[in-house]
């Protein structure tokens, strides 16, 4: 989430907010509807909200999934909120589901498989969906980190536009559907299962909550489409412009992804010389004013949702080595190309550290 609009100056953001009315998040559905190739798509407050109001408005308490270690935190909360099951699939090198791995991974008990394109580096999906058909079992697809979606077999589709939105408004979440029957249970939920009746009368359907997108995260959401194209070019600018600085250096390694995608961040794997000192590393660069992040702790790892005998181990060889650098529509090449220097010259200052035991 970023301060400004794209092309425009602070100022100016009050005046796009001012046009905001009633009919701007029903807008912005239809206009998602045909860029996600859905017939439905309801809007949510944030990627979390627009998971737990999937995962609510297709599965049953018990029911168990099968997804990545290291998707989106909200769908191991919306999991846990609901009393589903998870059941872990290891990774590929490039950080998507495993397509083989899943193939191992899916149990009798199994209902669903979520798909999580990591970064916005998309899975081998149409495997992936061969797979599930052959198992019955529904496919929920998580684009949050996608801004550029193709058209989608799955049952249902989880989108975001948090990337370049604003930090003066929500994050955005979005449930795109072809099944009215979903598409409705979604609406309830996400508005608390209440229904308009007669004049002052209304009723309650469902157990729901307040998960509306409001009509200024709406109408900003739509100023910012205007501009998708721009922003998924310049963020393909930022992508070409690591890949050819990092290119053939021995300390790290290019997570494969296609020239076409725009990435959520920019993904890098280091070098087993640089485990060791990958937290040296990281304050370092944040020391530089550079905002680097890990994507992301294995959530087996974590204390609520320890499993201290599960080892899936290309996730975990991949947490040990990823590392992530800013990759944002409001990059200029003359930061990024500060960012790749800088990386560079860190990573080779502790390189001769080496990793002992």
């Amino acid at each position: 989430m970023y301060t400004l609009f794209a092309h425009q100056s602070e100022p100016e953001l009050f005046e796009v907010l001012r046009r905001a009315d009633a009919q701007s998040v029903t807008t912005l559905e239809q206009k998602l509807s045909t860029l996600l190739h859905k017939k439905h798509v309801i809007a949510f407050n944030s990627p979390a909200s627009a998971t737990l109001a999937a995962f609510s408005a297709s599965l049953e308490p018990k029911d168990e999934i099968v997804l990545s270690p290291i998707s989106p935190l909200g769908a191991f909360n919306a999991a846990s909120f609901l009393d589903i099951s998870l059941h872990y699939c290891d990774i590929k090198l490039d950080g998507t589901l495993h397509e083989r791995e899943f193939k191992k991974t899916v149990t009798p008990q199994s209902k669903a498989v979520v798909l999580f394109h990591y970064a916005g580096i998309s899975c081998e999906i149409e495997k992936i969906i061969a797979t599930a058909k052959e198992h019955k079992l529904l496919i929920i697809e998580d684009a949050t980190q996608t801004l550029m979606p193709q058209p989608s077999k799955s049952d249902l589709f989880i989108y975001s536009l948090q990337s370049i939105m604003p930090s003066s408004t929500e994050k955005t979440g979005f449930v795109a559907c072809d099944d009215p029957e979903v598409a409705s249970k979604l609406q309830y939920f996400r508005d608390e299962g209440e229904i308009k009746r007669a004049v002052w009368n209304f009723d309650i359907l469902t157990p729901g909550a307040d998960l509306k997108l409001s009509q200024l995260g709406a109408v900003a959401a739509l100023h910012q489409l205007e501009y998708l194209k721009e922003i998924i070019q310049r963020r393909q600018v930022i992508t070409a412009l690591y890949d050819k600085r990092f290119k053939g250096n021995k300390l790290i390694e290019i997570i494969p992804h296609s020239s076409a995608e725009a990435l959520h961040f920019y993904p890098i794997m280091l070098s087993p010389t640089l485990h060791c000192p990958k937290e040296d590393i990281f304050n370092a660069l944040i020391e530089k004013g550079i905002e680097v992040d890990v994507h992301t702790k294995p959530i087996y790892k974590t204390k609520f949702f320890n499993d201290s005998k599960l080892r899936l181990p290309v996730v975990e060889d991949f947490y040990q080595s990823e590392i992530s650098l800013p990759c944002h529509h409001q990059l200029s090449l003359e930061n990024a190309t500060f960012i790749a220097d800088t990386f560079l010259d860190v990573i080779d200052a502790y390189g001769y550290r080496g990793c002992s035991f």
